[in-house]
């Protein structure tokens, strides 16, 4: 399945506030957290109900993406509001 088409499942699925049965999960699980494995940001927003900064969610992914990541900060950063 493509990531345009679970992630209009996904919103289908939450506007008619369906709840799947255990089989249909376990049907759909490996498509789902490949999705969100590699869509973290969406992740954080459908899951976790963190509604991040893009450059949070920017941060998120090349940390997701590589073996190693490096983050120069001001001081400021953590004060994002």
């Amino acid at each position: 399945m493509e990531d345009k088409e679970l992630q209009k499942s996904l919103t289908k699925l939450k506007r008619e506030n369906k709840v799947l049965t255990k089989e249909q999960k376990e049907e759909n699980i490996a498509e789902w957290v490949l999705f969100y494995r590699q869509n973290l940001d969406l992740f954080n927003r459908d899951i976790l109900g963190l509604n991040l900064k893009e450059f949070q969610n920017d941060m998120i992914r090349e940390m997701a993406e590589g073996e190693k990541t490096d983050v120069i900060a001001s001081r400021g950063l953590s004060k994002q509001k």
